[in-house]
């Protein structure tokens, strides 16, 4: 069961996933995206948990999309959500045959065109494709693991069930998860499937650990979950710290700019630097520059000052 549910969430996820800003799909942030996934996770396998061979699938499908999927609408716009529960329930429906002739299967099928976003690199076949090539991918690894960390104690130490487990969880990010991915996948879509899986990665490798015994291991330690920071980060929140940073650079730089020109202008230093560069005493460059008054004007040109009319005492 666990296989079959790893391939349906990352499917459901990965279609309705965070796609390129020009698309316009999605509405989440990529940690939202995150949460959403997960808290779908945990819903839907509540619900398929009891799913036996003799009952009759379609009420539980049908609580499994009023339930669990449309708890995550709000993170999409109407085209991605058409497309996300489209990919989901076909995949589904390739699991369990009998689900096929439920009422959302085929009500589902009508809308095959809707599904259709222009611009994708995968169409939904091939993005089932690749969430059943992770998963199956994933698995394998995840076998390898706990078969390897199951041999006696004295030949897998304590101390190197940590290791062990970092690594397989790197593996599977490196050989199943990026691969994959980056197939159907670019930009911010690939960004937020790749956060949501290694979240998933972090989610599984807890189990892992308590099954064996080994519940004092620090899985959220392992350098896979730090190798990619914006995996961990909000986008919108990195985008306005950006944005907060242009605006002070600006505002510093008006500010500047202004004390450089009352500087200028109180100081007068561009005499200062003209007198500097002529290697004249500023007090002798300021007389030398200084325009001449009226009175020095005629003083200069040998008439001297006027003496106005003559007063009435030398006349007499």
């Amino acid at each position: 069961m666990k296989p079959f549910m790893s391939c349906l969430i990352l499917g459901l996820v990965i279609a309705m996933g965070p796609v390129k800003a020009n698309e316009g799909d999605v509405t989440c942030t990529v940690s939202e995206y995150v949460k959403v996934g997960l808290e779908f996770d945990a819903c839907q396998e509540v619900a398929l948990s009891n799913l036996t061979d003799e009952q009759d699938p379609c009420p539980i499908l049908k609580s499994v999309a009023n339930e669990c999927a449309t708890n995550v609408k709000h993170c999409f716009t109407t085209k991605g959500w058409i497309r996300g529960r489209k990919l989901f329930f076909d995949s589904l429906a390739l699991t369990y045959p009998d689900m096929n002739n439920c009422e959302i299967i085929t009500d589902l099928a009508k809308d095959h065109d809707l599904a259709q976003i222009q611009g994708r690199k995968c169409s939904i076949a091939q993005e089932i494709v690749v969430a059943q090539e992770t998963a199956r991918c994933t698995n394998l690894i995840q076998m390898d693991m706990v078969t390897e960390m199951q041999k006696p104690v004295n030949e897998t130490a304590k101390t190197q069930f940590q290791d062990l487990l970092c690594n397989a969880l790197q593996k599977i990010k490196d050989e199943c998860v990026d691969p994959n991915l980056r197939s159907c996948y670019e930009g911010h879509d690939l960004k937020a499937h790749t956060a949501y899986m290694v979240e998933t990665l972090k989610v599984s490798g807890n189990v892992i650990a308590i099954h064996l015994a080994q519940d004092t291991t620090d899985v959220p330690s392992c350098p896979v979950f730090f190798s990619e920071p914006y995996l961990y980060g909000n986008d919108q929140s990195s985008g306005l710290v950006l944005t907060l940073i242009l605006i002070m650079a600006v505002l510093v730089a008006v500010i500047v700019v202004a004390a450089v020109l009352l500087s200028i202008k109180k100081f007068r230093l561009i005499h200062r630097i003209r007198a500097w560069v002529a290697n004249i005493p500023y007090e002798d460059f300021v007389k030398e520059t200084a325009p001449e008054t009226p009175m020095e004007s005629r003083s200069d040109d040998g008439h001297g000052p006027n003496p106005g009319p003559p007063s009435q005492t030398s006349a007499a």
